[in-house]
This record gives structure tokens, C-alpha cells and sequence, in this order.
């Protein structure tokens, strides 16, 4: 059986999975994520980010895996540069 993976911008409804995912210990092995994770943590991340798209200075996007958030990779725009 093979899964479907997308990639999207975050959005309101990702909290939750966004809670789930970062609430777990061993992801805060390998990454920035801090454990424990606040109990709020998954609406305010994805707060947080939703704003900081809204202006401009970062988009995060949802890795999703058969309809749920696996990950999220966050683009902070950089002028880009001439030859």
C-alpha cells in the first residue's frame, strides 16, 4: 500500500496534528522542537506562522502524509542575488 504525501501551506486546521506530532519525545531529539511541549503550543505555532506569512517574512508549509501533518519545512524569503 502505497501513501499519498503532499506539501501545503499551513493552515488553522493543522494544530492539532501539529500538537500531536511535536508532543512527541522523540522528536525533540532531532530537531528545535522543545519537550515538553506546551499544551497550547500547536495553535500557537501555527499562529505564529500564519502571521509571519501574512507580512511576508516566512511561509511554513505542511508535510502531509495520507491527510495528515508528517512535518513542516518553513522558507524565510532572501533577495536573490545577480550573476
Amino acid at each position: 500500500m502505497s501513501s499519498l504525501v503532499s506539501i501545503r501551506l499551513v493552515e488553522r486546521t493543522d494544530a492539532t496534528d501539529v500538537q500531536r506530532y511535536a508532543a512527541d519525545p522523540g522528536v525533540a531529539q532531532t530537531s528545535n522542537v522543545p519537550h515538553s511541549y506546551p499544551e497550547d503550543g500547536g495553535v500557537a505555532f501555527v499562529e505564529r506562522v500564519i502571521a509571519g506569512r501574512e507580512i511576508g517574512h516566512q511561509y511554513a508549509f505542511a508535510i502531509q502524509c495520507d491527510g495528515h501533518v508528517a512535518g513542516i519545512m518553513r522558507v524565510k524569503p532572501r533577495p536573490c542575488r545577480s550573476s
